[in-house]
């Protein structure tokens, strides 16, 4: 029974990596926020959370700041990442991160340090950097390595705040080539409490797989001073979803996020945030 229990898992395992068209070190989502966005925040998230996806997030960062997530993709428990990460302003110059990020199931892991600098470069732009060190580990073979890095230029244009974000710029090679991708994305402030995000996001084709670029749209409303609600689309892959951040004090924040794609099961998540100081 188990052996048949295990087979049924690695039949949806490789279906759900296939769906998903994933290559090996592909983007897990860290930040909550951004996954109830749909991925299309990184012109709106500034803490670790979304270093990732944008490292000159962490040039906003006025003190210390501790977050941890931990979530199954695809409520598969089997495929769990777990993120974790500290940052903390430096000096007045620069801003430093160290992070985490363990993904996989039993017979494959990929594991990543991270480490992020970033700085403002005038008030209103800044430019951050990832260094990443690429572990992976497959069932009885030797396990293999190799670094990566991110780069990342945000600012504001007319009251518009936007990000330009290129990840695996070297392309490097761990058992297989990882792709580049590229992210543009906006915040466009529509009010003081409001914003209306767009993104679009393009990973470079990778052996057979030919990847089409994904538009992600998403909304924030604040409620009270507390409470923020989130909801987002993404066209590739479709994508649903939703969540809020609660302000449980003013060190600790509360998000939560859900992800339906088509076909998979939905996934849910909760991260805590810690202000330092």
């Amino acid at each position: 029974m188990n052996n048949i229990k295990k087979s049924i898992l690695s039949i949806l395992i490789i279906f759900t990596f296939c769906f998903v068209s994933r290559a090996e070190f592909e983007f897990v989502e860290t930040s909550i926020v951004n996954m109830a966005l749909s991925g299309s925040g990184i012109a709106y998230i500034k803490d670790v959370s979304v270093l990732i996806s944008n490292p000159a997030a962490i040039s906003h960062l006025k003190k210390g700041q501790f977050y941890a997530v931990s979530k199954e993709e695809f409520s598969i428990d089997e495929m769990e990442s777990n993120f974790i990460s500290l940052g903390n302003k430096m000096s007045n110059y620069f801003n430093f991160a160290f992070s985490n990020l363990d993904f996989g199931y039993t017979d494959y892991r990929e594991n990543t340090y991270i480490i992020t600098l970033a700085t403002k470069m005038y008030d209103s732009s800044s430019i951050g950097f990832n260094i990443k060190k690429l572990n992976s580990r497959i069932l009885n073979t030797d396990n293999n390595s190799a670094f990566s890095f991110d780069i990342a230029f945000s600012g504001i244009v007319s009251n518009t705040e936007y990000v330009l974000s290129i990840q695996n710029a070297n392309v490097p090679t761990v058992n297989d080539e990882i792709p580049r991708s590229y992210e543009l994305g906006f915040n466009f402030n529509t009010s003081e409490k409001n914003s209306t995000l767009l993104s679009f996001y393009k990973v470079s084709s990778f052996g057979n797989q030919k990847k089409d670029m994904s538009m992600r749209i998403g909304q924030v409303w604040q409620t009270g001073d507390n409470l923020k609600i989130y909801a987002g689309y993404a066209t590739e892959p479709y994508k649903l979803s939703g969540g809020f951040s609660l302000d449980l004090s003013k060190k600790w924040t509360l998000d939560y996020a859900f992800s339906s794609m088509k076909y998979l099961n939905p996934t849910h998540a909760v991260a805590f945030k810690m202000n330092l100081r």
